[in-house]
């Protein structure tokens, strides 16, 4: 039926057929309701014209029985959408235990992926030809991974986020230690003050709160600027007297709730920091200001802050040289300069 460019499956409906709509070019859209249970071979295998797939329920959607990857219309659409809301930073519902084969397949418009601890396995081709850049898996024990679950570009490039204390687990796994980039992240606060030194995440944006030296403030880089050797991209938690604190190590100053996001100050100021459904909420839930905190990938230091007291005089270190785009470099270059020198001041020095 070439001529098709529509189709809503009723609630009735408990499964589609194989070939059902194979080779009707002309569809655009389907919606595919919470009663299906399972998809035959080829049932979409053709629909080249597919553009969006629409569903009702996540946890319905995961757990359908694909035959192969030609029966999920997603393989052709690559666009998921639920309430006709896009999907693409997808959090698994907790309650499912399993991902059915090829239930994400083709769906590049997903970035990101939150797996719940009740999920045991993941199928084969479950996330395959999927364009991921973040993945946190929020079970300590990985989950059984089926082969060519996740396509060789997101085992090379993205981020895989594991509870604190599970790295070795994942990384030694037989089949999770193909993900190159395997970090650790801290998912309560108990954890966060056992996991020295920590960086800050947006679960929203996934940019790194890092403190900008030039300009004396608290800033966001992404993932492909973050530098984890560099100490102004790393902070304590520390708790006393029943209080918060966030300090920047580099920087040695506290952070601070501001108008926009979090300010830099020399004085210890406390902050709120709560438990979240997905991570550290720093400065209180009224501004959602939600917070990964995550440590280096294999190191930590065991040393815990137990107290604040005075802020002790810096120990020499190199001084820090940008350029006037803001650029790192490894010494003074002709033009202008940007010096940030190790007492903690910053000077401009002009080099002919």
């Amino acid at each position: 039926c070439s001529g098709l460019t529509s189709v809503s499956i009723p609630e009735s409906v408990t499964s589609i057929a194989a070939n059902t709509f194979r080779g009707c070019s002309g569809l655009t859209s389907v919606t595919i309701p919470r009663s299906v249970t399972s998809i035959g071979y080829c049932a979409f295998s053709g629909c080249s014209g597919l553009a969006s797939v629409h569903i009702s329920d996540l946890a319905s959607w995961c757990n359908i029985s694909f035959r192969e990857q030609g029966s999920n219309p997603l393989c052709y659409a690559k666009h998921l959408y639920m309430d006709n809301q896009e999907i693409k930073d997808l959090v698994i519902p907790e309650g499912v235990t399993s991902m059915g084969y090829g239930a994400f397949s083709g769906c590049s418009s997903l970035t990101s992926i939150t797996i719940p601890e009740s999920l045991g396995e993941i199928g084969n081709y479950a996330f395959y030809n999927c364009h991921l850049q973040n993945i946190l898996a929020t079970c300590t024990a990985p989950p059984t991974l089926y082969e060519s679950a996740f396509s060789d570009s997101t085992l090379s490039h993205a981020n895989l986020f594991v509870p604190v204390g599970s790295w070795a687990d994942y990384a030694y796994h037989d089949a999770w230690y193909k993900f190159i980039n395997i970090k650790e992240i801290a998912l309560s606060q108990e954890q966060v003050l056992t996991q020295q030194p920590v960086m800050l995440m947006d679960t929203r944006t996934f940019a790194y709160s890092v403190y900008d030296p030039v300009n004396g403030k608290i800033g966001s880089i992404n993932q492909a600027g973050i530098d984890e050797n560099n100490l102004y991209h790393s902070w304590q938690l520390i708790e006393s007297d029943g209080n918060n604190f966030l300090y920047n190590i580099g920087a040695k100053k506290f952070a601070k709730r501001g108008r926009i996001g979090l300010e830099i100050t020399d004085t210890p100021t406390p902050i709120d920091v709560d438990d979240g459904e997905r991570g550290i909420i720093l400065g209180g839930q009224s501004i959602n200001q939600w917070a990964l905190v995550t440590n280096k990938s294999l190191i930590a230091d065991e040393s815990i802050i137990t107290g604040i007291g005075p802020l002790l005089p810096q120990e020499p270190s190199p001084n820090w040289y940008y350029n006037l785009n803001g650029q790192q470099t490894n010494r003074t270059t002709n033009g202008i300069n940007i010096i940030h020198l190790s007492d903690g001041t910053v000077k401009k020095v002009i080099v002919k």
